[in-house]
């Protein structure tokens, strides 16, 4: 959970990395705590950087930033010896809140 002091965070700037083998873009939505829903397109692998306003109705508000994402990959199907039977998308390397 992230907590927003009144006043004080204006944006998100989300870091990570799109791991999937596959070609093809992932989408992660990002629920906001209204309920809403902001999707942005990871087009392909490799590195990635969002930076997100936040909604007015967040500031000094105490929320949760669940994160879905469509698309992904089970490891055991791409790589052989692979015993990894997880469903993966993508690795979030931080996350910063920014005034």
């Amino acid at each position: 959970e992230l907590r927003i002091r009144p006043g004080s965070w204006r944006s998100i700037t989300l870091t990570g990395r799109h791991m999937s083998p596959l070609t093809g873009a992932l989408t992660l939505q990002l629920q906001w705590p209204d309920g809403s829903l902001a999707s942005y397109k990871l087009a392909e692998p490799g590195p990635f950087s969002l930076k997100l306003a936040l909604p007015v109705a967040t500031v000094g508000a105490h929320w949760r930033l669940p994160i879905h994402v469509n698309g992904g990959f089970v490891p055991s199907e791409h790589h052989a010896g692979s015993g990894d039977n997880r469903h993966l998308a993508c690795l979030i390397d931080g996350l910063q809140l920014d005034e």
